[in-house]
């Protein structure tokens, strides 16, 4: 990947490649509420990767970030591998492990874009474009009954364009800290764009999953961290955004009253289901838990026993009734069906793969965070908003997903190519005044030294 490097590509290829990078990363997001149609453009990633791979071995593994995604893969995947020996299920056990290798070639497809004609910034863009939509979506919905697709709302929660699923509102918690950047860059344009945080967080909060609202109280409070250590935002306009904001809902508030109290409705709902947890017995806490209690001290059992390797990707379904304790609440005839995860990331990657599992789950962090502080200052402002993005995916109060599902493992392949993509970027365009004009502007100039593409 460097310019001594023979080209996979001429010039006119290169471009086309990169128009469709920005197709195939967009439309991974576009896709996620149409079934499971979301995994043809990471496997179409996937595809150009390993071509692109078995072209540039040698050359693509003297990059640091290509070093840096090898190494975050084989966190996940080689306790997988052990974790599939002696599984509880080998089969799905094996199947899940072998979707997981779309990790790193999609991440070679974002790594060899950015090294080409890929903008960090122009990628935010069109993530801000396709949340915004889904969050004024959301937004009709909640004040028309049904949204512009004529979904219904579900017990007044919104499900926006993912009916009758509820995961909006974790979807749009996750993808916040690029809603959050492109807001930032709008914002130093005209102050009016801030507008757009308040039916973004109404949204959420309206969706009702309070793993959403924990995920994003996590990016909210990183993101601020984030621009006050970079020094790009003072406490004063901190304040003054905070007040429009309390304005807006003010006004808001008085002139829909109707909407007001569907949304105290909401939220007085979901605080009424967490106050058992006051009560002090185990029944209050389990209730105010949505019963993840029990899957909690299942996932216990599990570890206990098979604490080494887990009892494999996905397994935890399978064992399930041998490790349920005698009063556990699905195992009584309350409901129907078996859990098919703990709802709880850490326990669920201790009881799968083990505590190889959990070792390769920590390290993965402190490889991210390592990749960031070793960053300058100027490309550590670039790459922040993917890497937090990141991060609260597998976040372990993301108590939603299963990590080793469908959904979180193709949101975290889409990530980490993202993630290193824009890391990538910022090593090919290490002029400081580059990178302060591209974290300062909503597309950023052309980068200017293209012969520092690639320092092994």
């Amino acid at each position: 990947m460097t310019e001594t490097s023979h080209e996979l590509f001429s010039a006119n290829s290169n471009r086309t490649l990169s128009i469709w990078g920005y197709v195939l990363l967009t439309g991974f997001v576009v896709l996620l509420p149409v079934g499971s149609w979301y995994n043809a453009p990471l496997l179409i990633m996937a595809v150009i990767g390993c071509v692109l791979l078995a072209r540039q071995f040698n050359e693509f593994f003297r990059l640091e970030t290509a070093r840096l995604l090898g190494a975050v893969f084989l966190c996940i995947w080689v306790p997988m591998v052990i974790a599939t020996v002696g599984a509880a299920n080998s089969g799905e056990a094996l199947r899940k492990t072998v979707s997981f290798l779309a990790l790193f070639p999609v991440g070679v497809f974002a790594i060899h874009l950015a090294s080409r004609r890929w903008h960090p910034n122009r990628l935010t863009l069109l993530l801000f474009a396709v949340v915004s939509l889904w969050m004024l979506d959301a937004v009709v919905q909640f004040l028309l009954g049904a949204n512009l697709l004529g979904f219904p709302r579900e017990r007044l929660r919104l499900t926006g364009v993912f009916y009758p699923k509820f995961t909006l509102g974790v979807v749009l918690a996750v993808l916040s800290p690029f809603f959050f950047d492109a807001l930032r860059r709008l914002c130093s344009k005209t102050f009016l764009w801030s507008v757009l945080l308040v039916p973004y967080c109404l949204v959420i909060v309206l969706a009702g999953s309070r793993s959403s609202w924990a995920v994003f109280l996590v990016a909210i409070i990183g993101y601020l961290i984030f621009l006050k250590k970079s020094g790009v935002i003072a406490t004063a306009s901190l304040a003054k955004t905070a007040g429009v904001i309390v304005v807006i809902v003010a006004v808001l508030a008085t002139v829909f009253p109707a909407q007001t109290d569907k949304v105290s409705s909401v939220i007085g709902k979901r605080v009424e289901r967490t106050l058992p947890i006051l009560q002090g017995d185990r029944e209050g806490l389990d209730r105010a838990l949505a019963r993840r209690l029990s899957l909690w001290e299942t996932a216990r059992n599990i570890i206990g026993e098979s604490w080494l390797t887990g009892v494999g990707p996905r397994g935890y379904r399978y064992v399930y009734a041998d490790f349920a304790p005698e009063d556990d609440y699905f195992q009584g005839g309350k409901l129907k069906g078996t859990p098919t995860h703990p709802h709880q990331m850490f326990l669920e990657i201790a009881a799968e793969s083990g505590l190889l599992g959990v070792l390769g789950y920590v390290l993965m962090f402190i490889l991210i965070i390592r990749h960031l502080v070793r960053l300058s200052p100027a490309a550590f402002r670039i790459v922040f908003p993917a890497a937090l993005a990141l991060v609260i995916c597998v976040f372990p109060l993301n108590v939603h997903h299963a990590f080793y599902g469908s959904f979180t493992s193709a949101m975290m392949c889409w990530l980490l190519a993202v993630f290193v993509g824009t890391s990538q970027w910022t090593s090919r365009a290490n002029d400081r005044t580059v990178l302060d004009d591209a974290f300062n502007t909503s597309a950023g100039p052309k980068v200017r030294q293209e012969t520092n593409s690639a320092k092994p």
